[in-house]
Order: structure tokens, then C-alpha cells, then sequence
């Protein structure tokens, strides 16, 4: 705090525009990095997807990604980039709240597609963000801001990746305990479905005994399943509506002089 050249220059957060353009760059790398492990855990473990197959759903985003940045790059210099920085955030909050019919019958291509509208969003946000925090910051200070822009997203990151997969335990759990309320012998449903396994079991040779079992067994994972499914697509619903929530916050960043925003330096 004290020093004059400092490695973190936290004095830099009295710029207006360079401390929203931090908070965003949190909060967007809590959803960027959290999405692209909640996702391929999704498909690897509800769905038994290998790492590669995982892997190859989300590259289809990427691709969209590397397409969509030097677009957005243009449109930087010829329109607002706060108007960007808003579109960006409600393309992202709306992909996100489309992954909310995830469910186990999904297959490859929605899985991807789920990926591609949310990757569209970002290109929308993080050009323009990198830019916005730059102006009124003096230009040797230009190192700080791509310094702490990065540590900020890195930080948002680990901090998302690490509550997101707390959340995921907590509500998996939360939602099983509401399911097996429905799984008694007094459930007319419930009741049918261990009678129709128990049967099929028995058909295939197992012992009555030990067919009631694996009827059990096999509704158990079920539950299971479908528990964690449910908190995955409530977390995504978090997601979704935080980052609409950033849209108003969008307005408390100078708005740049009149001939575009001042150009960030390559970083």
C-alpha cells in the first residue's frame, strides 16, 4: 500500500472503470471456469462420456470462440463498448438459462450447442472489458491492468470452481432426501416399479431374494442420479441469473470519448 511501484497496485481500484471492469472479470471467471468443469463432469460421470468425448463437446465453443474475438474486436472501435459488455452478458445469461433442460436424455450435439451459445456471450464481454478498464489509468500503469484484470479472472476461477462443486455435494444431497420421501412401499408408483424390476430379475434367473435386492440397488442409483442431475441444473440457474444481474452495473463505467475506446495494450 505504501510502495510507490508495487507489484499489485491496489490503488489502481479507485479508477471507476478499472474496478467494475475487476468485479466483472471475478465473477465472469467464476462462471467461465466453473461451467467448463461442471460440464464435462456432467457428461463423464451422469452420462458416461469418456475425457475425450467430453473434451470434444467443448471444443466446438472454442472454435466459436477464436471466430467470434477479432469480430468483437472491430466492433470495439465503432460502437460502445458498454452496449457490447451488456449484449455479452445477457447472450451468457440466456445460454446459461437454456442448459437448464439438462437432463440425462440429452446427446452430443445439444451437449455441444450448450457450450457454442454460452462461448458466443463471453466473445462479447471480454475484449470490451479489457478495454473499458484502461481509460482514465495513465499509461504506465498499462502492465497493472492486464496484471490484475488476469488475477482477478484466475482468482474468480478458483474461488467458483471451488463453491460450485461444494454447492453441487449440498444440493445432490438436499434433492435425494426429497426424492426418497417419495420412495416407500406406500407409493403406488414406487410400488410398481420395484414389483416390474423384481420380476424382470427373476425372469433372468436370479433368486427372488436377491431379485428384490438389485431392484432396490437399481432404484438407489436412479435417485442418485436424478438428484444430482436437479443440482447441477439449479446451480446453472444461479449462474444464469447473476450474470443478468451484471447487465445494470455495466452503466457505472465512463462511457469512452467520442471516436471509440481507448486502444488496450497487447497483453
Amino acid at each position: 500500500w505504501k510502495h510507490s511501484n508495487p507489484v499489485v497496485d491496489v490503488r489502481m481500484l479507485q479508477h471507476r472503470n478499472f474496478a467494475t471492469a475487476a468485479c466483472f472479470m471475478f465473477v465472469l471467471g467464476s462462471v467461465m471456469f466453473g461451467t467448463t468443469v461442471l460440464m464435462p463432469q456432467f457428461l463423464q460421470v451422469q452420462l458416461g462420456y469418456t475425457a475425450q468425448s467430453a473434451g470434444e463437446a467443448l471444443s466446438l465453443g472454442a472454435f466459436v470462440l477464436m471466430f467470434m474475438m477479432p469480430v468483437v474486436g472491430q466492433l470495439v472501435t465503432r460502437v460502445d463498448p458498454r452496449l457490447l459488455i451488456a449484449t455479452g452478458f445477457t447472450i451468457t445469461s440466456l445460454a446459461l438459462y437454456h442448459m437448464t433442460v439438462l437432463n440425462l436424455g440429452i446427446d452430443f450435439h445439444t451437449a455441444a450447442m450448450m457450450r457454442v451459445y454460452q462461448t458466443m456471450g463471453m466473445a462479447f464481454i471480454f475484449i470490451p472489458i479489457s478495454t473499458m478498464a484502461y481509460i482514465g489509468i495513465p499509461r504506465h500503469k498499462s502492465n497493472q491492468v492486464a496484471g490484475i484484470n488476469n488475477l482477478m479472472r484466475n482468482l474468480g476461477g478458483s474461488v467458483g470452481i471451488a463453491m460450485l462443486s461444494t454447492f453441487l455435494i449440498r444440493l445432490s444431497q438436499k434433492h435425494r432426501v426429497s426424492l426418497v420421501a417419495h420412495a416407500t412401499e406406500g407409493d403406488p408408483q414406487f410400488a410398481q416399479r420395484i414389483a416390474g424390476l423384481t420380476k424382470t430379475f427373476t425372469s433372468q434367473g436370479i433368486p427372488a431374494n436377491q431379485a428384490h435386492s438389485q431392484a432396490y440397488a437399481v432404484l438407489d442409483r436412479t435417485i442418485s442420479v436424478q438428484a444430482s442431475t436437479l443440482a447441477y441444473i439449479d446451480i446453472i440457474s444461479v449462474m444464469a441469473v447473476v450474470i443478468l444481474c451484471l447487465v445494470p452495473f455495466v452503466l457505472l463505467m465512463r462511457r469512452p470519448k467520442r471516436g471509440g475506446a481507448q486502444s488496450a495494450p497487447a497483453h
